[in-house]
């Protein structure tokens, strides 16, 4: 009787194994029992018997490690972020799955069961990319809308850029590699896409400081952005090859600078 105690406790803990380790390469819903048995070395009903139902199983595992809760996205951005900072660090050809995999903590397995290939990954981090510019533009035009001043509103978009870059340097390194692969046309059209998307952002703050009167009506509104676009990606390609240099202390006299050209003299100087 204890030999077949010890025998079945000795399954178990096969069959746990095994489940363990897939829960560390893909999502508890994507784990079936059948896959468990394969990965164990017993029969389905084996598995079966140990674990009751895949809801069950799913408790069991929660149970012993509750970050396992995490849904599909969450691992996934987990990948991305470690594929920035490897990519950011190694550049693109020299990067490999198997450092994603060990940067982000987790197994060869779990990237492969979100991106098929290094170039699949890569295609995803540039959608990725693309999403941050969409977020982070956003808050930039609620910003500026509430600046007092062309001034004010160019000095909120070049601070915000530069704390982007200290807080995230990988992803603001990503645009390199992303222009290096830009011979394949998807990848380049896709760069084009969050590139543009980022000028149309600049646009509308301009254009929200032309409806309030604090910058002229006569400026050309796209002609404007990109040479602010122009700007800020020099801001930020200097700051990643010299980080030492002091680019905060001229923020205040750049932004006058560029609002010079923008703004509507004050009623004392009309």
């Amino acid at each position: 009787m204890t030999l077949a105690k010890n025998r079945g406790a000795g399954l178990d803990d096969r069959i746990m194994t095994a489940a363990r380790e897939l829960a560390q390469a893909k999502p508890l819903d994507h784990i079936g029992l059948s896959e468990i048995a394969r990965r164990s070395g017993v029969s389905w009903p084996t598995v079966k018997r140990h674990v009751g139902s895949k809801a069950a199983l799913r408790a069991r595992l929660v149970d012993e490690q509750p970050e396992l809760v995490r849904n599909v996205r969450d691992t996934k951005t987990r990948l991305l972020d470690a594929a920035a900072r490897v990519f950011a660090r190694q550049g693109y050809e020299s990067a490999t799955l198997d450092s994603v995999a060990s940067e982000a903590g987790l197994t060869k397995g779990a990237v492969y069961w979100h991106f098929e290939s290094k170039g699949h990954l890569f295609r995803a981090l540039l959608r990725e990319y693309e999403q941050r510019e969409r977020d982070f533009s956003a808050q930039q035009v609620k910003k500026a809308a509430g600046a007092v001043s062309a001034e004010e509103a160019v000095l909120a978009v070049l601070t915000a850029e530069l704390e982007r870059v200290a807080e995230t340097p990988e992803w603001a390194r990503l645009p390199v590699e992303f222009v290096a692969a830009g011979r394949d046309p998807d990848i380049g059209a896709d760069l084009a896409s969050a590139l543009r998307q980022r000028r149309d952002v600049l646009i509308e703050i301009i254009r929200e400081l032309q409806a309030a009167a604090r910058a002229k009506e006569e400026i050309d509104a796209e002609a404007a952005a990109l040479l602010l676009s122009a700007v800020l990606r020099g801001l930020t390609e200097l700051l990643l090859i010299e980080p030492e240099l002091d680019i905060e202390r001229a923020l205040p006299r750049l932004a006058r600078m560029i609002a010079h050209g923008l703004a509507v003299p004050d009623a004392d100087a009309r």
